[in-house]
């Protein structure tokens, strides 16, 4: 049985020479990019706060769709879709 490298280390295989080193494979991450439970919950924030406003803009009271009254039921209801953002990111980070 051959010897082959993996990782630094000899491991017993099969193999016809040593492979790769596996760094070559890993993508380095990037810094700026929030990943696990605080991206799922920046994710869940975003996504739930835009579906909010666009629900909240398009079928809120009234038949009006001028910009005055979207502004006034955007205005008038800012804490239950500041809830529902928070609420959204919430159940991202549990589910990640």
């Amino acid at each position: 049985m051959e010897s082959i490298q993996r990782g630094g280390r000899p491991v017993p295989g099969f193999g016809v020479g040593a492979p790769l080193a596996q760094s070559t494979y890993v993508k380095p991450a990037d810094p700026w990019k929030p990943t696990g439970k605080v991206g799922a919950f920046l994710g869940g924030v975003v996504g739930s706060g835009i579906a909010a406003v666009a629900a909240t803009s398009l079928f809120g009271e009234g038949t009006g769709l001028s910009m005055a009254t979207v502004g006034q039921r955007l205005q008038r209801s800012w804490r239950p879709l500041a809830a529902t953002a928070v609420a959204g990111g919430i159940i991202a980070a549990i589910a990640k």
